[in-house]
C-alpha cells in the first residue's frame, strides 16, 4: 500500500471534472495504490507514469512507499 499525494494544481484538474469521472480517477488511483494493478505506462523520456482511466489520464511519480499525482486531464490535453 503505497500513499496518494495530489499536487495543488492536480487537485485544481480534478475539481474540475465532473463527479463521476472524478470518482472513477479516484478508485482507479487507490486501487493502483494497494495493488499495482491498472492501466500504467512510464512516459517516454520522463520519470513520470500515466495511468488511463476512460479518455483521462492520471500523470504521477511513484517511488516505494508513495504516488505523487502531477497531473488529472482529458487524453488529449494532458501531455501538453
Amino acid at each position: 500500500m503505497r500513499i496518494v499525494a495530489v499536487l495543488d494544481v492536480a487537485a485544481r484538474d480534478l475539481a474540475r471534472l465532473p463527479a463521476d469521472v472524478r470518482r472513477r480517477i479516484v478508485t482507479k488511483l487507490d486501487q493502483y495504490a494497494a495493488t499495482g494493478a491498472g492501466d500504467v505506462t512510464q512516459l517516454k523520456g520522463d520519470i513520470a507514469f500515466r495511468l488511463r482511466v476512460g479518455d483521462c489520464r492520471v500523470v504521477f511519480e511513484q517511488t516505494a512507499t508513495a504516488i505523487t499525482v502531477l497531473a488529472v486531464a482529458h487524453r488529449r490535453d494532458v501531455y501538453r
